[in-house]
């Protein structure tokens, strides 16, 4: 019995280890069922890394292969990208085989992609694929207490799951386990804990990361690891990689050249010969955020949705509050409470707003701004292509039709085909002549079309993708759309000199209020909270205190705090907005997809 008891417990225990085996019947498309990576890790910082994925389609019809998809670029802040150039070695089968591939550099989305597999040929159940590959410029320099290897093990993107994953990622022998610090983080891209994987050492500079239960469809593991100073050496590009690229940009800048004289001639936004003045009211009681949006000529800023918000407090849908935060070192912490869910009154912008920040389920909802990080700026994009497209339909930006750009002034027909004749054919004879010599410059040193880089190709074709883009976005502001575009100017000029028109101001009723946001959204919130100062003077000011913002650090009002206050808000504001995952991994401050490497695949 007391062996039968300790079998029993020893199988409660050990079974969650054991995956349990896929029924063939069950199998609707490709799965990996052991994917292995084996990377060593250079002193040039580069990574030698062999993958032997064992793959399995069951017997489903029409299956020919898998594909593998890793980046060629690790993006590091937002505006801060880095290149890891990579060098196919070798795809092979179990017995070294080679297999048939293509591959797809895709220069827009900075990946490389190898397509495994035979169209021609089906392929049946279980089949191993062997990958191996190198990448340059895998480690980072950006401390200066330690160097990094952050890098996204088996990749974030794979359309199909994997039951088993390891990785065995050899150092240097100056690389020890004393010496380093180790963080893991797995799931989803952004996640920044880990519960699918764990490390050990196999000995002193040979770490071993394995997954502990099957990754589903976009689930990956992501490594860092701290490493000693003076051990590695930065990656340097050769002359060819750093520069040789950027000769090619040379046609695409001629045929930019020749679009951008047309476009001067007969593209630019109407002129209106009329001074600007001062404008005591919101032109066509527009919001600070579609008033931005015209002011840029198209364009979004955080800071438009900053302004938005507060003109949304000032409305009454919500109050602002200011959390005191315990910690001197903490930033500032804000909170957006609803406290309307009519819309009804709104205009399409500041409901577009509303929508992306709160769930709209009740009164009262609270939403901290520090939720809204590394997830609200993807929703900026979306916001701004809709609220452009009104703006068309009521005339205020022109459509984006060929009539615009050969119309902008009722040109006339004949005028219209000498213009077509003038552009078109010098572009179109200039390209195959370039093409053609280019070809033939590089037939004489041996090189042939077919081995010219995606950069070539690309700054090749690029003058027609230019042309389209002038042809298509020609004009951008309407008659209609450049007159607003005054109004808006003389209501800057008004807030900006608002003691100059003393008598205007005090002529309306809660105008400081109402014109605050615009004051945000023209940057000049500091002179228009000054002016209400020197105005309403110092009696008023000492009952006034704003009813949409409860401020952690203001008891009594009192000009300065409120700005320092309402500054320190709008920065925070601008920076939750347009935040995006943190760059490095040490330290716990990593994510899962994050850092170099990665990719992802799936079956075909």
């Amino acid at each position: 019995m007391r062996k039968i008891f300790i079998l029993l417990f020893a199988f409660l225990c050990f079974s969650p280890i054991f995956a349990k085996a896929r029924d063939i019947s069950e199998i609707t498309d490709w799965y990996i069922k052991d994917f292995q990576s084996e990377i060593t890790v250079n002193k040039d910082s580069s990574l030698l890394i062999k993958e032997t994925i064992l793959a399995d389609c069951g017997n489903l019809p029409n299956k020919h292969g898998i594909f593998r998809v890793l980046p060629t670029q690790t993006k590091k802040t937002q505006s801060e990208s880095i290149q890891t150039p990579i060098e196919l070695i070798s795809i092979t089968d179990s017995k070294d085989n080679k297999l048939k591939y293509s591959t797809i550099n895709n220069s827009s989305d900075h990946t490389i992609t190898w397509k495994i597999g035979d169209p021609d040929i089906t392929v049946r159940g279980i089949n191993e694929y062997k990958i191996i590959y190198k990448v340059k410029n895998a480690i980072r320099f950006d401390n200066n207490n330690f160097d990094e290897l952050y890098w996204n093990l088996n990749g974030n993107f794979w359309d199909i799951e994997t039951d088993k994953y390891s990785a065995q990622i050899s150092f240097p022998r100056e690389v020890i386990q004393s010496n380093t610090e180790i963080n893991l983080y797995s799931g989803k891209f952004g996640n920044s804990s880990n519960d699918l994987a764990a490390y050990k050492w196999l000995n002193n500079n040979v770490l071993l990361v394995s997954s502990n239960q099957t990754l589903k469809t976009k689930e990956g593991i992501t490594l860092s690891v701290t490493l000693p100073k003076d051990i590695f050496a930065p990656y340097i590009p050769t002359f060819i990689e750093k520069y040789g690229q950027y000769f090619w940009f040379l046609i695409p800048i001629i045929a930019f050249v020749l679009c951008f004289s047309f476009w001067y001639s007969n593209g630019r936004d109407p002129k209106i010969n009329s001074a600007i003045a001062p404008m005591f009211e919101i032109p066509e009681n527009l919001d600070p955020l579609t008033m931005g949006i015209i002011m840029s000529s198209g364009s979004m800023k955080t800071h438009h949705i900053t302004a938005t918000i507060i003109n949304l407090a000032v409305k009454g849908y919500i109050t602002i509050e200011e959390i005191e935060n315990k910690s001197v070192l903490s930033k500032r912490d804000y909170a957006l409470i609803l406290k309307k869910n009519d819309f009804k009154s709104l205009s399409f912008s500041e409901q577009q707003v509303i929508k992306h920040i709160f769930t709209l389920e009740k009164i009262n909802e609270t939403v901290r701004l520090p939720s809204l990080e590394n997830n609200f700026y993807a929703a900026l994009s979306l916001m701004r292509k809709d609220i452009y497209n009104l703006l068309i339909e009521q005339d205020i930006f022109a459509p984006s039709t060929i009539k615009n750009m050969f119309f902008p002034h009722k040109i006339q027909v004949k005028s219209l085909q000498v213009q077509i004749k003038a552009l078109i054919i010098p572009i179109a004879v200039g390209l195959y002549f370039i093409m053609d010599i280019f070809l033939m410059i590089s037939s004489i040193f041996g090189f042939h079309a077919q081995s010219l880089s995606p950069y070539a190709w690309i700054s090749i074709i690029l003058p027609i993708p230019i042309f389209l883009t002038f042809l298509f976005l020609m004009p951008k502001l309407t008659l209609k759309g450049a007159k607003l575009v005054l109004l808006i100017k003389g209501f800057r000029m008004y807030i900006e000199k608002a003691e100059k028109y003393r008598q205007q101001f005090n002529e309306k009723e809660n105008i400081f209020e109402k014109f605050l946001p615009y004051a945000i959204l023209f940057g000049l919130t500091n002179k228009w909270i000054k002016a209400m100062n020197n105005i309403y003077g110092e009696e008023y000011l000492a009952s006034y205190h704003p009813a949409w913002y409860c401020g952690a650090s203001i008891s009594n009002f009192n000009v300065d705090s409120f700005t320092t206050s309402l500054n320190n808000l709008s920065s925070t504001m601008s920076s939750t907005f347009s935040s995006s995952p943190s760059s490095s991994g040490s330290g716990g401050g990593g994510f899962s997809g994050g850092g170099g490497g990665g990719g992802g695949g799936g079956g075909w």
